[in-house]
């Protein structure tokens, strides 16, 4: 053989080595393992984990029920999941709508009040399936509260919608028996009061005026199936690449959306930075987004629509979430909120908790401060701020133990437009989490 033709063959083999080389490297790059750090996940179609929770009817169920008893000046409030809180919500439909009219706003002098404080603002359809007797009347949708008045002079029970515009409400005489409506009130008065702090452009926020009991919890839970739910949100699955950052969180894409799982938050967050369609005719609604929390996992029974937030201008929304609860109060940390976010009419980020509560372990009663106490606790915190400025919430905080275990314990969220300033604990008063938190 001719040296020529030996630095022929040579080269052949050269070219057929790099030209392998090119092609395996190529499909590891392809499949994410070029780095050490990656690897392909989607290796078959497994089915979408779509649910039908939550239900219309859990959607159209307040986050709270405010009760007022004008003649002793109380507070008192009903949970979801409680005894009076069902027995309220089946008062409100006992009743048929005999007469309709318009009043200008706070021009109805109110007695006895029972208040359905929803997070969220009802259609007309919504209001219909609360409250079906309306059909006949021109009641249009937008209000995200719905109220109950006693006259115990007359022993009427009216309903009070506000409208949209907020200038005008629609006041409906009923036949609901104020006898019933009476001894739910003295059932309530029963109860312990609550104290109503009121912030200037928020919903008024209520504390235990006095010392009460709450239920301090732990649990076992499981983790959501991982991989048909994180396929749920890719148009390609067989795409997916898997990059594992620090061993508990992990990110993957199809070269376009991405999907972030983090353990140690226990939580899960889907992101689309593409470019959405200005022209969108598909503009955001509450059942836009709840369709999109049911096509990927669903929501537990127990959750309630807690938040909006409505696009300027209009009745359509940019964002929704909702809030489960336990024992009648919410998971006010936030660990536990579904949140699904909105840029014109394409859903552009959505987060939710990889977790789900299975098994109780174990429970006790535990005394949490009232209103005195927990104003000289935000003081030491934070000796310049006072009630008006800030909304406070009581419910519970997770704390993620081993062995997928996690301890719920009462605390007060303190806020200030929406962003969450501090937890305090609700039995000791010490700061949890927040400005100058441990």
């Amino acid at each position: 053989m001719t040296l020529k033709r030996i630095i022929s063959t040579a080269k052949t083999w050269l070219l057929a080595f790099l030209v392998g080389a090119s092609l395996v490297l190529s499909y590891e790059l392809w499949i994410g393992f070029w780095g050490g750090g990656s690897k392909a996940v989607g290796t078959e179609v497994l089915p979408t984990p779509a649910s039908h929770t939550p239900t219309t009817q859990e959607l159209e169920t307040p986050a709270r029920i405010i009760v007022y008893d004008a003649r002793t000046d109380k507070y008192t409030l009903a949970m979801p999941g409680t005894t009076p809180f069902a027995e309220w919500m089946k008062l409100m439909t006992s009743g048929m709508v005999t007469l309709s009219r318009e009043v200008p706003v706070n021009s109805v002098k109110l007695h006895d009040t029972v208040e359905l404080d929803f997070g969220y603002s009802l259609n007309r359809t919504q209001l219909l399936e609360l409250i079906p007797s309306l059909k006949s009347y021109n009641v249009s949708g937008g209000t995200s509260s719905i109220i109950l008045d006693w006259n115990p002079s007359t022993n009427a029970v009216y309903i009070l919608v506000p409208t949209a515009d907020g200038t005008t409400e629609t006041l409906m005489e009923t036949t609901i028996y104020g006898q019933n409506f009476a001894k739910l009130l003295q059932q309530a008065d029963e109860g312990p009061a609550w104290r109503e702090i009121t912030t200037s452009g928020s919903p008024p926020s209520f504390v235990p005026a006095k010392s009460i009991d709450m239920i301090q919890s732990l649990w076992q839970y499981k983790d959501n199936v991982q991989m048909s739910l994180v396929h749920s949100f890719f148009l390609n699955p067989l795409a997916l690449t898997s990059l594992n950052e620090s061993g508990q969180s992990y990110v993957w894409t199809d070269g376009s959306r991405i999907v972030w799982w983090n353990q140690p938050k226990m939580e899960l967050t889907f992101q689309d930075p593409n470019d959405v369609n200005v022209n969108s005719v598909a503009l955001p609604t509450v059942g836009m987004a709840v369709d999109f929390i049911r096509a990927h996992g669903g929501a537990p029974i127990n959750a309630t629509a807690l938040s909006e937030g409505l696009i300027p201008g209009t009745q359509y929304i940019d964002s929704f979430t909702m809030r489960p609860h336990l024992f009648g109060y919410p998971l006010v940390d936030g660990s536990a909120d579904y949140q699904v976010q909105f840029t014109v009419g394409q859903i552009t980020e959505y987060q939710r908790p990889i977790w789900t509560l299975t098994d109780m372990v174990s429970e006790k009663r535990v005394r949490v401060i009232g209103y005195s106490q927990l104003t000289k606790d935000l003081h030491r915190i934070s000796p310049s701020t006072q009630w008006s400025q800030v909304s406070v919430e009581l419910g519970y905080a997770t704390i993620p133990l081993k062995n997928h275990e996690v301890r719920l314990v009462p605390a007060y969220v303190i806020s200030s437009d929406g962003i969450t300033m501090w937890t305090l604990s609700a039995t000791t008063g010490q700061l949890m989490k927040g400005w100058d938190a441990p």
